[in-house]
């Protein structure tokens, strides 16, 4: 392993301090647990970490730095995430008083897949995210001497820290969700939900690369 300590510190402190910012994620993940409950909220989280993991490896390989030098596919790939969530908000605008006409008050076993690929189109999409593992990552790689161990140790501190802070989000939205009860609360959650996905397309769309 070539990390210092210092390299490990401070690799640890820049990303638990990038967890704790409020952005589009915690929004995301935040509402979903809000309209859905906490597994969702949970599986959220774990597709914006897959979708970190995604770009881990694209740097790594150096093509990161790809993706942050073309204006082409960064605009690609942010207008692309942000379409995907708009138009999920928009349909769950649209379906909400028949959801609850449906299904009564919300279950606490709604399916996660929709929501962990939500999380993964979100981060995917988020030029941040680009920015950071295309552009501040490759400051504690050095080519041909930083191994697997390496990688695979500042991967674990990425998930370790940033997974307990997303997490604790998913609780407190589901803790506030379960104060809304009923046929009309559940209309109202799940527009939430959808106005929030809208949102979060919307914050997606108007971020500018600026490196």
């Amino acid at each position: 392993m070539t990390l210092t300590i210092d390299l490990i510190l401070a690799f640890t402190l820049m990303h638990i301090a990038m967890s704790f910012s409020p952005g589009p994620a915690v929004l995301l993940v935040t509402t979903q647990a809000m309209a859905r409950g906490v597994r969702p909220g949970l599986a959220t989280s774990l597709g914006i970490l897959a979708g970190n993991t995604i770009y881990f490896g694209l740097s790594v390989f150096g093509l990161g730095a790809v993706l942050v030098s073309s204006a082409f596919l960064f605009a690609l790939i942010k207008w692309a995430g942000a379409a995907y969530l708009i138009w999920l908000g928009i349909t769950t605008l649209r379906q909400a008083r028949r959801v609850a006409e449906v299904s009564g008050p919300p279950r606490a076993a709604d399916p996660a897949g929709p929501a962990f690929r939500q999380g993964l189109a979100k981060q995917l999409a988020n030029p941040k995210s680009v920015l950071f593992f295309g552009a501040l990552l490759p400051q504690f790689i050095t080519p041909g001497v930083t191994g697997m161990a390496d990688y695979g140790l500042m991967l674990a501190i990425m998930h370790a820290t940033e997974l307990p802070v997303l997490a604790g989000y998913a609780v407190l939205g589901a803790t506030g969700g379960a104060f809304v009860r009923g046929p009309v609360g559940l209309v109202w959650r799940e527009r939430v939900c959808g106005l929030s996905q809208i949102a979060v397309g919307g914050l997606l769309a108007g971020l500018r690369r600026t490196a």
